[in-house]
């Protein structure tokens, strides 16, 4: 990820706040996204938040927060291929905390379809599924 996690995980407020570039088509993601979807959400909501951010408009600490979480967001995917099965070391830290990728999946969406209105649900460095509400920074974010 670029510097702006990096400026934010050592407590720095940046100065100005750059969208991250993505390394696959906004089309790339269908099934689990699609196009229209990345283009509000990546097109329109993070563009926002980066563009108020550093024109000082609006509050900054919200501004800032939704920029850092779509950032965590988007930075994760790849486009689809075959049977998209996640691979590597969040396999196995899913399998210690929920024994498997299906628990982990009904667990987390459960938490999400329990948030009322704005939020983000994430899976915590402790390997706990956690909550936001609106926007704010967390520094315990599972990358």
């Amino acid at each position: 990820m670029y510097n702006f996690i990096k400026t934010i995980a050592e407590g720095r407020t940046p100065k100005e706040l750059v969208q991250l570039e993505l390394n696959y088509s906004r089309g790339s993601l269908d099934p689990s996204l699609s196009k229209d979807a990345m283009d509000y959400h990546f097109g329109s909501l993070y563009k926002a938040y980066v563009d108020r951010f550093n024109k000082g408009e609006g509050d900054a600490d919200f501004n800032e927060a939704g920029a850092f979480l779509h950032n965590i967001y988007f930075s994760q995917f790849h486009a689809f291929t075959g049977t998209n099965n996640p691979t590597g070391a969040i396999v196995d830290f899913v399998e210690t905390h929920f024994k498997t990728w299906d628990k982990f999946e009904e667990q987390f969406e459960k938490v999400a379809m329990g948030i009322q209105g704005s939020g983000w649900v994430y899976l915590s460095k402790k390997g706990t599924i956690k909550t936001i509400t609106n926007h704010q920074i967390a520094d315990d974010i599972q990358i």
